[in-house]
Parts: structure tokens; C-alpha cells; sequence
């Protein structure tokens, strides 16, 4: 497994960037060379806490950072960018972004624009299934998309039905359709999923989740 890790990071030549989570979220910010492999956004073990924070069109952070969170440069275009995630469980997924499927787009659409999805927009819709290059794959279909705020923060879900349980993508606060379900976990928790969700498991903030991208 960790040779596939390795072999899918090397085949990313990644600047740093990714969806802005929300402009409250703690974090730091550093600059590293484009040429060093960084993450999109890394959250890790360290409680979330909220403050004001103002971005540049997409930012840069230290690939030791426990919260680092920025956005697609302006320069991506959607047909041809991949999007690279690596839990700290040892899943690694691979997605490509396709303007042709509105689950895809709806994602390129929040981590490019910070463009919402409600909840409804994208439900039960066209499957955006990744390609599974460690660890195991979702286990239910893929074609489901939020990215709004929950609890004062911007979060994403990606999953079979816009709430919380089998998700691929959970970051931020917990979600169910308009608002949250406390049967899925405590309000006002904030955190990740690992990208396997074998139930409905709770967001929290000891699980580490990175982001890349990459154009093919």
C-alpha cells in the first residue's frame, strides 16, 4: 500500500491549493516552493477553532500544518484537473473533474469558485465514483453533493443522499439534507471523515485528510 501512496503522489505534480472550507476556519498559512508536493487542505489533529481569515486567490501552507485551506488556482481548467485525497487511515482516492456530470462539476464548482450546492440540488443524481488507489473503496454510490454552511462553517459532502452516512468526501460540519441529524453525530463537532465510510461515522478532528490536484 505504501508504495501505491508513494506512486500516486509522484504522479501529481501538485501546487498547493484547494476549495476555501470556510473563511473562519483556523490555519496556517506559509509559502513553499510550487515545485514541493503540498496539500489542498490538511486537517488534522488539532481541535478546529474558529477565527477571520482572509485568503489570497488561493493560498499556500506548510505540507506540516495541522489546517491548511485555500482554492483551485483561477488557471485550472474543469476537463483535465484531478482531484487527490489521502486520509490518514490509509485510503487514497482519485476523482476527475467533468463539466459533462453535475455531481463533478457541482464539486469543481465549490473547490474552484466557492459556488454553494444546497441541499436537493445534487441528490440521487449522476454517479462521480473515484478511482481507488489505496485502501477500499465507497460502498454506495457516489452521486450526491452538498457544499454549504452548517453550524457557522462552510462544509462539504459528497456522498448517496446529501446526509452524512457512506461518504467519500465529509469535511467541516456534519450534514443531513437542510440541516444536521444529531443521530449522525454531536452538533457543533467539526472535523473529516476518513474518504471510507462504512456507516454513518462522526466528523472529527483526529482523522488527517490531504487534498491535491493535478492536471493530466
Amino acid at each position: 500500500m505504501g508504495c501505491q501512496v508513494e506512486t500516486a503522489e509522484k504522479e501529481l505534480s501538485a501546487r498547493l491549493d484547494l476549495l476555501d472550507l470556510t473563511d473562519r476556519m483556523a490555519v496556517t498559512v506559509e509559502t513553499v516552493s510550487p515545485a514541493r508536493l503540498a496539500p489542498l487542505v490538511r486537517l488534522g489533529t488539532v481541535a478546529v477553532t474558529l477565527k477571520t481569515l482572509n485568503l489570497p486567490s488561493y493560498g499556500t501552507c506548510d505540507p506540516g500544518s495541522d489546517y491548511c485551506m485555500g482554492r483551485l488556482p483561477s488557471w485550472l481548467q474543469e476537463d483535465g484537473t484531478e482531484l487527490l485525497a489521502k486520509d490518514s487511515r490509509g485510503n487514497v482516492y482519485k476523482w476527475e473533474f467533468d463539466p459533462n456530470n453535475p455531481t463533478a462539476h457541482a464539486a469543481w464548482l465549490a473547490f474552484y469558485g466557492h459556488q454553494e450546492t444546497p441541499s436537493g440540488q445534487i441528490k440521487n443524481n449522476m454517479a462521480w465514483m473515484p478511482s481507488v488507489l489505496a485502501g477500499t473503496g465507497p460502498k454506495a454510490t457516489q452521486d450526491s453533493f452538498m457544499y454549504r454552511t452548517e453550524n457557522g462553517v462552510k462544509s462539504i459532502l459528497l456522498d448517496d443522499d446529501n446526509c452524512d452516512c457512506y461518504t467519500s468526501l465529509n469535511i467541516g460540519h456534519g450534514m443531513c439534507l437542510a440541516g444536521h441529524d444529531t443521530r449522525f453525530g454531536p452538533r457543533g463537532q467539526y472535523g473529516v471523515d476518513a474518504l471510507y465510510d462504512s456507516d454513518c461515522n462522526v466528523l472529527v478532528p483526529s482523522i488527517g485528510l490531504e487534498l491535491y490536484f493535478n492536471r493530466t
